[in-house]
């Protein structure tokens, strides 16, 4: 609900956008000539605020550098260090994610982009699974084991940024993308781990492989070097 929330949000300003750039339709000189000053070519960095509430806990930076006033490359870069799902018997989890938008400023103002991304996300923690030893036959119950997640995905994204300061902006994002995910146990010699039975929420348990769609969002607060 909060990710629908935010794109509606951002899709409202999106239109808000699209009315004033419609007198200049006729004129393209004229719109290219009412380039805001807050949006030069050059770097930008900013922090994520998003990241600290997620499930698995992160500090996310970001980098952007634009080319020209409508074409930029841009990043984010997340260290996870906290699992926020209390049920969850994980310790000692540690991780990143980068994330990767060609961004293209699609509006007179320089203010709305769309951009599609490409993220990759890897985390690893201990707990405790069954394995299962086929040729004896074994159990080993609740056995101590090493855990990672591998997760690939790709999204479109839309965004709009907000001048608040000269050099300080925020920025509203939000979009579609579907995303992989790989488990892998560490399994002692000669047992295979038992699958748990998937489910999600506040206790989730992962198979090996899935696949699932995914909303991006992003409230990020950011510093131009003009």
């Amino acid at each position: 609900m909060k990710c629908i929330s935010v794109f509606l949000f951002i899709m409202c300003f999106l239109q808000t956008d699209a009315q004033i750039s419609f007198p200049f339709a006729t004129s393209y000189k004229h719109a290219a000539a009412k380039e805001p000053a807050y949006s030069p070519e050059g770097w930008r960095a900013g922090i994520n605020l998003l990241s600290l509430g997620e499930p698995q806990t992160a500090f996310s930076l970001t980098a952007e550098y634009r080319f020209r006033n409508n074409i930029s490359v841009w990043t984010e870069l997340s260290y996870i260090f906290n699992d926020a799902y209390i049920s969850n018997n994980w310790s000692s989890l540690r991780g990143f994610r980068c994330i990767i938008q060609p961004r293209y400023f699609c509006t007179p103002s320089r203010q709305f982009f769309i951009a599609p991304e490409l993220r990759v996300k890897n985390f690893n923690y201990n707990t405790t699974a069954n394995f299962i030893n086929t040729a004896n036959p074994d159990t080993l119950n609740n056995f101590p084991t090493r855990v990672r997640h591998h997760t690939i995905g790709g999204a479109i994204v839309v965004g709009r940024q907000f001048q608040i300061h000269e050099h300080f902006m925020m920025e509203l994002s939000g979009g579609i993308g579907i995303r992989k995910r790989k488990v892998m146990y560490k399994e002692p010699k000669d047992y295979f781990v038992e699958i748990p039975e998937t489910r999600f929420g506040l206790s989730p348990k992962y198979p090996q492989s899935l696949s699932l769609p995914y909303f991006p969002v992003g409230v990020r607060f950011v510093w131009s070097f003009d």
